[in-house]
């Protein structure tokens, strides 16, 4: 008896049927998607401003959780939240703030109701900003205690100067005269612009179009949503090595960052060959050679990243975390890796394969699949791009990974970061691999 292997039917996204949409005036839109195992809906209404337009957000998410309305005290409210089955919270990115309700969806109406006095009647107390104060506070210190996140910051700072992320946020003389006044001027102002309402649930849209318009549409004009955001990065001419001296750090944490080109989708399959055999999974080039036959590295990967939305240069990241006294040997290894990668063809074939099966299994959850969508229209996908890259990953070639890789990644500049301790590594021998800038920890964060 012949068992045949399994063959799986893909089941791609279909922009026209999988979701629907509906307007409320001009500056709400709905778009929803059906919840196809059981009845718990998730409702997300997403504000088209963040923390780059308006900093104060960074510091609302936290505060905004603590509060209570005219009718109820936060505990009240969480209370009666739960007892209708429902939880809710709330989110902010650099673009957005994001109210996220879930809940049973026997029970909308009256969460809708609960959810109207929340975003409508909060009452903005002073001692909860004391309170929202002190756990920013004690985050923050937290974090710097952390090497990983050292590592990131000084990646950023690194790559965007004084746009890093940590450059931008409030001041500790700004956090420390911060008072509710404020705070709710921020949020009256970020309900003045444009909403638009995901739900992940069963409910018809021309009902949810009533309910919403009932609870959710204050029927004032609204400001367009903010352009999306996303900074570029410097453009090195040559390599450049910043270091951030961390006596704590047992480990050295390495990053190793390539400016890409612009994007574009004709290239997405060859970037996600590239990354399957160069560093993005245990079998690849840079964890075999870095961890498997030399035991530099705890952990290590290489990727080609497509910027998130058309117009915008993609990004080459490597990373190394070693032991600080093997970091010279991890720089070297990775550096030679980057400029000369090995070519073994014969892996070809277990790579289109492992391709070919993930863009036939990559189709989004249903509760995460309306952010898929909105996310791959601004990478300029009118369809569901797994379908395209099937076809693509069958007529593969090597030579196009070797190709690939010797148009955006050999003999780039780099820009590589370091945080570890220096007495434990030789910086004269780092220099081999590109100018080297010490960076203290106060310049990567606000003061």
């Amino acid at each position: 008896l012949e068992i045949k292997p399994f063959q799986y039917q893909a089941k791609y996204v279909n922009y026209n049927t999988d979701i629907e949409k509906a307007n409320l005036g001009d500056n709400i839109s709905i778009i929803k998607t059906k919840n196809p195992f059981n009845n718990v809906f998730d409702l997300k209404i997403k504000i088209g401003v963040g923390f780059y337009k308006i900093p104060e957000i960074r510091f609302l998410g936290n505060y905004l959780s603590l509060l209570g309305t005219d009718k109820y005290s936060v505990v009240e409210l969480k209370e009666a939240f739960h007892q209708l089955g429902s939880t809710y919270y709330f989110n902010a990115t650099e673009n957005s703030v994001s109210l996220i309700v879930s809940g049973i969806e026997s029970n909308l109406e009256k969460i809708l109701v609960l959810t109207e006095e929340l975003i409508n009647n909060l009452v903005f107390d002073e001692v909860k900003v004391s309170q929202a104060v002190e756990e920013f506070k004690t985050q923050r210190k937290l974090n710097l205690e952390q090497p990983i996140f050292l590592a990131q910051t000084l990646n950023e700072y690194a790559l965007l100067g004084s746009k890093a992320p940590r450059l931008r946020e409030l001041t500790k003389k700004e956090i420390k005269k911060l008072k509710a006044e404020r705070l709710e001027n921020a949020y009256n102002n970020i309900l003045n612009y444009e909403k638009t309402i995901h739900f992940v649930g069963n409910t018809e849209l021309s009902q949810l179009k009533l309910l919403f318009d009932k609870y959710l549409n204050g029927e004032k004009k609204l400001i367009d949503k903010e352009p999306f955001v996303i900074f570029d990065r410097q453009k090195p001419i040559k390599n450049k090595i910043y270091i951030l001296n961390n006596k704590k750090s047992i480990q050295s944490h390495i990053v190793f960052n390539i400016e890409g080109s612009e994007r574009s989708n004709s290239k997405a399959h060859y970037s996600n060959a590239f990354n399957s055999y160069f560093g993005s999974d245990m079998s690849s080039i840079v964890f075999q050679e870095i961890r498997e036959f030399r035991s530099l590295a705890y952990s290590t990967f290489a990727q080609y990243s497509l910027a998130p939305m058309e117009g915008k240069n993609n990004s080459f990241i490597g990373y190394v975390g070693c032991q600080a006294d093997k970091t010279i040997e991890s720089v070297r290894v990775m550096n030679d890796l980057i400029l000369n990668m090995p070519e073994k063809p014969e892996r070809l074939e277990m790579i289109k394969s492992s391709l070919i099966e993930s863009s036939k299994t990559s189709r989004p959850s249903f509760r995460n699949l309306i952010e898929s969508i909105e996310s791959w229209k601004r990478q300029g996908f009118d369809d569901d791009p797994n379908k395209v890259l099937l076809e693509q990953y069958n007529n593969l070639s090597f030579k196009s990974i070797v190709d690939f890789y010797k148009a955006e990644i050999q003999n780039k500049p780099m820009i590589i970061t370091i945080v570890g301790d220096v007495s434990r590594f030789n910086l004269e021998e780092l220099k081999r691999y590109g100018e080297i800038i010490m960076v203290k920890k106060s310049d990567l964060f606000v003061n």
